[in-house]
């Protein structure tokens, strides 16, 4: 009886007795529906205005099952849309974009959200249960670091998310954000191989004991460094004022009427009175805490409106009372030139207790939109002074959000970074706890004052040590006592390493893929066939993903030919002595719980990990089938 006639003879039998036990077919679809409804209930609470920081990581492992046992691209298109819908409710407030161009925002930045996922499903299978799980994690990083050379620098990244984990932050200091997100994608994977594999398979619990394991070094190394190496420098009083919630602020259409040379005698008259009123109100209080002891005094983002040709003697003044009180007074301003195309400076003028101007600073990134349209352009490089409290620069608001251009102050050897900053609700108090994310990764102790959102000092290893909430201070006042030496961490010396080196893992991984596809598809015309002497010859069925076939030694001596082989005996077809070995004369075997790579693993290592097969029989491979690497295609033989 030819190959061709035991196939058809069996296979509506076979096709009952067995099932496949990879990701995609073993779970029932109700089961991934149920996954996607975990997901997007998740989703509400991952990331924007409400984060929790479980859901963070329970999200990605939700969605990753739902990529794993959808049909590819259905699965691939229900992640995307829950990244949409989910998002568009959560990031509400948060995206000062209007109309219909919010969701296409969304449209477009879910669109790499969804990428790790799909590259997922599309390597991970390829490259067995071992290296599969590092497909998610590293792609994950390298989707968020391309992102963060965009507009809107590393907003969006999973690290975030983490904010309140103070142990696991002192990874910022090795890893940047990249190492945080690299943790959480590793965790999706591994839970998702434990779903797909059981608690019984060994390489499963290995890469969850693993998981585990560097988790909990972090948190111990991030935990022994809080506790045994806090800064012990020095300290030095500071504060910084916001301006006050009265009837000084300037309205935009007097503004407006001024720049664009529309305004009236009385109109100009009116602006130059209020400004003159806010810069005086901001100098007085300034003196106040001069007096009270603080010596680095500055003032929040845009705190003091002024057209070009008043700066100077705004400049004057200032340079005045830091000589008489002794402070570095830094003077955040929001120079207007009239009849201009970019009429705006945002900058800071940092003055110094000898009355001099020890730098000059323009915000290098205007946040998006009307101030991006009327922000002059800065040349992006920070300032440094050196001064008797150490090295001292500045950045402002939305620059924060940049970790390639806070790698200057980490360069720089920085100790105190000043950051003026203007925020609003939806973003308070995400964008403070960004830049104490900076403090950490760079090694500088960091004042942030904010207009309509939480102001912080922060030392180097992200303790809070002050902290004034806009909307619930009257005097919008922050004093706070700082050290005044930082650290260089490793992250500020070499930089966005883990990154690239997640990339290059994508790289090797899809061309080790790749290479496994090839073998695959090479392999696809061999067939076996099982013949035995006790038992009506059956054929085993073939791998559902290359159509390569698995043999199986289950009763007495049974014996393959390979197809195209005719009639020879196998050790003149397979090229090599065939494998013997008697077992129990059983006809059922049970269910294979290996869940490495079925077509590719050895009887001497199917036999070392699950100990039924030392009982029931080896698998016996043909030599055509070590290229197929695809996981868990064993099939239960009945």
């Amino acid at each position: 009886m030819n190959t061709q006639e035991l196939t058809s003879e069996r296979s509506d039998q076979n096709a009952v007795k067995m099932r496949t036990v990879g990701p995609a077919a073993e779970v029932p679809s109700w089961h991934s529906w149920c996954w996607l409804a975990a997901a997007v209930f998740s989703l509400l609470f991952a990331d924007g205005g409400n984060t929790i920081a479980l859901a963070a990581w329970v999200a990605p492992a939700c969605l990753l099952r739902v990529a794993r046992t959808q049909p590819l691209w259905r699965g691939a298109s229900l992640v995307y849309v829950a990244f949409v819908v989910m998002r568009a409710i959560t990031y509400r407030g948060m995206i000062p974009i209007p109309g219909i161009f919010y969701y296409l925002f969304l449209a477009v930045a879910a669109l790499f959200a969804t990428t790790p996922y799909l590259v997922d499903r599309l390597l991970s299978r390829k490259l067995g249960s071992g290296l599969g799980t590092l497909v998610f994690p590293s792609t994950l990083v390298v989707v968020q670091f391309v992102s963060s050379y965009g507009a809107h620098g590393s907003w969006g990244s999973l690290a975030y998310t983490q904010a309140g984990n103070l142990p696991l932050l002192q990874s910022l200091s090795v890893f940047g954000l990249w190492g945080i997100a690299f943790l959480i994608g590793w965790f999706a994977s591994a839970v998702n191989q434990l779903l797909e594999q059981g608690l019984r398979s060994r390489i499963a619990l290995k890469t969850a004991v693993l998981f585990a394991g560097v988790y909990g070094v972090i948190i111990l190394a991030g935990g022994a460094r809080l506790t045994l190496f806090p800064p012990d420098s020095e300290v030095v009083r500071t504060a910084s004022l916001s301006p006050l919630k009265n009837d000084l602020s300037i309205p935009q259409s007097l503004l407006d009427g001024v720049l664009q040379g529309s305004a009236s005698d009385a109109q100009i008259r009116q602006f130059n009175s209020l400004a003159a009123a806010g810069q005086q109100e901001l100098l007085s209080r300034t003196d106040r805490e001069a007096r009270a002891g603080a010596k680095i005094v500055f003032w929040s983002e845009g705190a003091a409106t002024v057209l070009k040709q008043s700066e100077a003697a705004l400049l004057a003044k200032a340079q005045t009372m830091a000589r008489n009180d002794q402070i570095y007074l830094g003077l955040s301003m929001a120079v207007w030139t009239a009849r201009q195309q970019h009429p705006l400076e945002n900058k800071i003028t940092l003055i110094d207790p000898s009355g001099k101007t020890a730098f000059e600073f323009l915000k290098a990134r205007p946040t998006p939109g009307p101030e991006m349209a009327a922000a002059q352009a800065s040349d992006g490089v920070l300032p440094l002074t050196i001064t008797s409290f150490g090295r001292m620069s500045a950045a402002i608001c939305y620059d924060m959000d940049f970790p390639r251009l806070i790698a200057q102050a980490g360069r720089q050897r920085v100790d105190i970074l000043l950051s003026p900053a203007s925020d609003w609700a939806g973003i308070d108090p995400r964008h403070t706890q960004m830049a104490q994310f900076r403090a950490i990764e760079q090694g500088f102790n960091l004042l942030r004052q904010a207009n309509l959102g939480l102001s912080a000092a922060y030392d180097y290893e992200g303790r809070a040590l002050a902290t004034m909430d806009d909307r619930h201070s009257e005097d919008l006042t922050l004093v706070a006592e700082i050290p005044t030496r930082g650290v260089q961490t490793v992250y500020a010396r070499f930089g966005d390493w883990f990154a690239w080196t997640c990339a290059l893992a994508v790289v090797v991984l899809a061309l080790s893929a790749l290479r496994c596809a090839n073998g695959a598809a090479a392999g696809a015309g061999t067939t076996a066939t099982v013949v035995s002497p006790i038992t009506r010859p059956q054929p085993l069925p073939p791998c559902l993903t290359c159509n390569h076939f698995i043999t199986y030694s289950g009763i007495c001596e049974r014996r393959f030919d390979l197809q195209g082989a005719g009639q020879r005996k196998p050790e003149e077809a397979a090229g090599h002595p065939l494998r013997k070995k008697r077992t129990e004369p059983r006809r059922v075997m049970r269910a294979l719980e290996y869940q490495q790579a079925g077509c590719n693993a050895t009887s001497r290592h199917l036999g070392r990990r699950e100990p039924h097969y030392r009982r029931l029989g080896r698998a016996t491979e043909a030599p055509l089938l070590k290229s197929c690497t695809h996981p868990r295609n064993l099939w239960k033989v009945g």
